[in-house]
């Protein structure tokens, strides 16, 4: 059918609907024109996909689609809905995060109580030394609880709460690293947990504290354990995507997780009430204590465990449209056009975030492979000299310190190279054939790797400096020299003539990226990420020699890892600047749309009709 014949048979009803739309004439008639105009639209958008008439239809389907959906009740049903629904739905659909948040926290517990049997000082470590010696103060005097009967109720109401929603904070938001920092939040607050019950438990205290302590603290531990299920939710959206667009899972896995979080808000506020004005009151009949302990755990259970699979069961979820992902769309590059500094830095992510998992394989790999040379040149290493290297950014391949780290850095940096431009250019050259030109990745992956690390043994500053101005370079012509199957001098030579009045965007692509991943760097080196690798091996009853050897292992470990992902964007960006330089100096995709100039189907964004 000719798109005038469609036009000329349905153009009375679509002005009637239109008229009815505008004028909110509608009624009991939203269905039928729902249901016709989708037709309509469908109809037109497979046989006159850039035809006005398609255009004409999408916007009478977006107000008859606005107007089914602007008049509906909120307020008071959409709280009602979202606690009656919409969080039960999220934490069943997390179940599995919470089983993991769970089984966490009490193996932290456990580790707690372990180190304390074991380490009759660790309780001092973890609690402090100062309220370790207060509560035994009070033990003496026959009063231990008397730490929730100093303060004023109103204050340590405040204080509590505000604490409490900080730590459940905490451990929703560090899911975004992956989930690494809520199961470091998790194992903190179990060992914390456990050692503090234990302190009492070691003085024949177990009934009065756990009468006292858990009158709160279900409800508190409870929402502890819920905001890591949150954690976990978040980190898992970013760290297995399954079949869908990563930044589309990640805002997802957000907005869950975010709900969650949401949802234990109001019980984080109860929990600090009943610290504050019921836990104080030690003299109170037992049975008391126990009938909220009871209360409060009866309570988590039926609407964090049971009542999701109930709603589950009688099917009596309705999923939001909006919490749908959308299928990954196939990543596009293109280089038709000239690319500014930061397109081609975006490039760069977009290729990183559809291959994580195998990049972060081979950057643990090397990260080890360095963090066990470090302990190997340890074994002969007498003075302070391996805290200072270990501790710094770029060191590791200073032929000073240690050797072996120069050689692992030329095999880490070659391995990025080789894997990088192979599987780069299966995509951007339609190339299964990835053998070919293969002894030219090779050899010029291990020079460009050996010329971009010698500098470091003139000083870190060289090395930096060559990290900074010369390895971009060095990394563009290796991809240069695998394409083109030119030998390494040649291919710098042509590089530079690539590069030509393109400089600046090659070092500003370069900079950008160091100041990023330096970023990483400063975080690794502020007290939050100390005190995390302290309270981690506060669990293990080593000498001090070994302690500190397992802290420059996982510093090391850290460092490298951060300089192998700055290694990694530095060489995708350089492989993404050699197409945009290349469309800069020749024009390739320029020059082929002036040839079919004339000779396209499509004239300003519509498709020329044609008789069928």
């Amino acid at each position: 059918m000719k798109e005038s014949k469609f036009v000329e048979q349905n153009k009375k009803n679509w002005l009637e609907f239109e008229t009815d739309l505008r004028t909110e004439n509608l009624k009991t008639r939203h269905s039928k024109l729902f249901i016709q105009v989708t037709d309509d639209l469908s109809y037109a958008r497979t046989f006159f996909k850039y035809r006005s008439v398609r255009v004409y239809l999408n916007g009478i389907a977006q107000l008859l689609f606005n107007n089914l959906y602007q008049n509906q009740s909120t307020g008071m049903q959409g709280f009602v809905k979202f606690w009656k629904y919409d969080l039960p739905y999220q934490i069943h659909c997390a179940r599995k995060e919470f089983r993991i948040s769970f089984i966490i926290f009490i193996l932290a517990m456990g580790i707690g109580v372990l180190s304390s049997i074991y380490d009759k000082e660790f309780a001092r470590l973890i609690l402090g030394n100062d309220y370790v010696q207060m509560t035994i103060e009070n033990i003496k005097t026959k009063d231990p609880m008397a730490v929730y009967k100093k303060a004023n109720e109103a204050h340590m109401f405040l204080g509590i709460t505000i604490n409490n929603l900080t730590v459940a904070m905490y451990t929703f938001v560090l899911g975004v690293f992956m989930s690494v920092g809520t199961v470091l939040a998790l194992l903190r607050n179990g060992i914390m947990v456990g050692v503090f019950q234990y302190f009492f438990v070691e003085r024949g205290l177990f009934k009065e504290s756990f009468l006292t302590i858990w009158q709160h603290g279900t409800i508190e531990i409870s929402c502890i354990i819920i905001a890591g299920a949150a954690g976990l939710t978040l980190g898992r959206g970013l760290v297995f995507p399954g079949t869908y667009s990563r930044i589309n899972s990640l805002k997802i896995s957000a907005l869950r997780g975010l709900k969650i979080f949401l949802g234990i808000t109001p019980l984080i506020v109860l929990a600090g009430f009943i610290e504050s004005f019921i836990t104080r009151y030690t003299n109170i009949p037992d049975f008391v204590r126990i009938a909220v302990i009871v209360l409060s755990l009866s309570f988590i259970l039926f609407y964090f465990v049971w009542y999701p699979w109930y709603l589950k069961k009688r099917r009596m979820y309705v999923v939001n449209e909006s919490e749908k992902l959308s299928y990954k769309e196939p990543v596009v590059y293109d280089f038709s056009r000239i690319l500014n500094a930061s397109e081609i830095i975006g490039n760069s992510f977009k290729y990183f975030s559809s291959n994580i998992l195998p990049f972060l394989l081979m950057v643990s790999g090397f990260a080890l492979l360095h963090s066990f040379a470090t302990l190997a040149f340890s074994s002969y290493q007498t003075t302070n000299e391996l805290d200072v290297d270990s501790h710094s950014f770029f060191t590791f391949f200073n032929l000073n310190c240690i050797k072996s780290h120069f050689w692992i850095g030329i095999a880490t940096l070659t391995m990025l190279q080789i894997n990088l431009s192979g599987s780069v250019r299966k995509i951007l050259e339609n190339d299964t054939q990835r053998r070919s030109g293969y002894l030219y990745l090779i050899s010029s992956s291990l020079l460009s790797s050996f010329l971009v690390l010698l500098p470091f043994y003139f000083g870190v500053f060289w090395g930096v400096t060559s990290f900074i101005l010369l390895s971009p370079v060095l990394f563009t012509t290796v991809y240069k020299s695998y394409i083109e199957k030119v030998n390494f001098p040649l291919a710098i030579a042509e590089t530079i003539g690539l590069l030509n009045n393109s400089w600046g965007k090659q070092f500003v692509n370069s900079f950008k990226i160091f100041v990023f991943i330096v970023v990483f760097y400063v975080l690794l080196n502020t007290e939050v990420a100390w005190n995390y690798i302290q309270m981690f091996l506060m669990n293990f009853k080593y000498d001090e020699q070994t302690t500190y050897l397992l802290e420059i292992f996982i510093l090391s470990f850290l460092t490298i890892a951060i300089i192998s992902v700055y290694s990694y964007f530095l060489i995708a960006t350089s492989i993404f600047n050699y197409y945009a330089f290349r469309e800069i100096s020749m024009a390739e995709s320029l020059n082929q749309r002036i040839d079919m100039f004339g000779e396209r189907k499509v004239l300003f964004g519509f498709e020329k009709e044609h008789n069928r």
